[in-house]
């Protein structure tokens, strides 16, 4: 998830949010004549983050979804997902994540709670603008984004809705257990399918990683630190850490991915989704390699229950990874469909 839980960096690293839910018809719903792109920029603690807002055709003012990437450096997102939001009459808005593209900061600096309130500052930009309904401001977000957008909207009590895929939903330490498990399985078919790694390269770099899997928040950056310091003596280190980057190294660096760890190992799934009040589509793969969805899913159903939110909507998509690849076109309908239905928040 910087994310530096770095293991989900493997999925999200070689464009896995890509496929991320289509069109219903598995084109683009709207021509691109349709959809107006304009780029953007806002400040959040100093740092100026770069992205592009997608609205509908017209002068609005349009409701919004506001993007909240997973783990991993990843940049502004302009898949066929997002036409699915501006067919539905919603405007769209996704940046460069922080040290990413146009966007300027430090990659790792920063915490789940910054990483919340970058995603705030970026809503706080919109309401200013005669384009956007600040009355009408929603979230969406994949993977790590489970651990963040929570945390937004416990701070924008407002929020419309919330669509999840693939979200983080139970603790970190059951995280690295699960995948620990599933993580051979995910390289074997994103790198040594594709001749990136060797099979016998990837045994070797798992039986390095297995005390990363099994480390706790008091010892998971030694960990870290270990396993580079042995595998930079190996022939595929090289290509290796482009995307499995080793621990930060300056003070304040360190001091920041401290501060995540604490978050992260701390995170508590049902008091977190109990936290939010608008109607909401969670969105899993059942075969997802990062988060398993037969933990995660009671998690999150626990903590709408807490709440008495009964505007939660899940979806279970038969054959499908960690951000649906291999789903096919029928979340992209769910997703449509589901948009159509939902008009707002609980009354209050």
């Amino acid at each position: 998830m910087k994310i530096i839980i770095y293991s989900i960096i493997f999925v999200l690293a070689f464009g896995a949010e890509q496929a991320l839910p289509q069109s219903s018809e598995g084109k683009p719903q709207a021509k691109e004549a349709e959809i107006k792109k304009e780029e953007v920029t806002f400040q959040n603690g100093g740092v100026t983050l770069s992205g592009d807002l997608c609205t509908p055709s017209g002068d609005g003012p349009f409701p919004v979804f506001i993007w909240c990437h997973g783990s991993g450096g990843q940049s502004r997102y302009s898949a066929d997902f997002v036409r699915t939001f501006v067919k539905s009459g919603y405007a769209f808005l996704s940046w460069d994540k922080i040290g990413n593209g146009k966007s300027g900061g430090i990659f790792y600096q920063q915490s789940l709670t910054m990483r919340a309130r970058e995603v705030h500052a970026a809503a706080e930009m919109l309401m200013k603008r005669k384009d956007i309904d600040p009355n009408r401001i929603s979230f969406v977000g994949v993977s790590q984004a489970g651990y963040v957008l929570p945390r937004v909207i416990m701070a924008f009590p407002t929020a419309e809705k919330l669509v999840l895929v693939g979200p983080g939903s139970w603790s970190v330490s059951e995280e690295f257990a699960y995948q620990k498990q599933t993580m051979r399985n995910v390289m074997a078919k994103n790198w040594a399918a594709n001749g990136v790694f060797k099979p016998n390269e990837i045994d070797e770099i798992l039986n390095l990683m297995d005390p990363v899997y099994s480390a706790s928040a008091s010892n998971v950056f030694d960990a870290f630190q270990e396993f580079h310091k042995q595998a930079k003596t190996k022939s595929w280190y090289t290509k290796f850490r482009t995307a499995f980057p080793p621990p930060p190294e300056t003070p304040t660096e360190l001091e920041d991915y401290q501060i995540f760890l604490q978050e992260a190992f701390a995170f508590d799934a049902v008091k977190e989704y109990s936290g939010i009040p608008c109607p909401t589509l969670i969105m899993f793969g059942e075969n997802d390699e990062c988060v398993n969805p037969k933990v995660g899913i009671p998690n999150i159903q626990t903590g709408f229950a807490k709440s008495g939110n009964s505007q939660l909507t899940v979806k279970v998509y038969p054959g499908a990874g960690h951000v649906l690849n291999c789903a096919g076109n029928q979340p992209g309908k769910d997703l449509g469909e589901w948009l159509a239905k939902n008009p707002g928040p609980l009354s209050k």
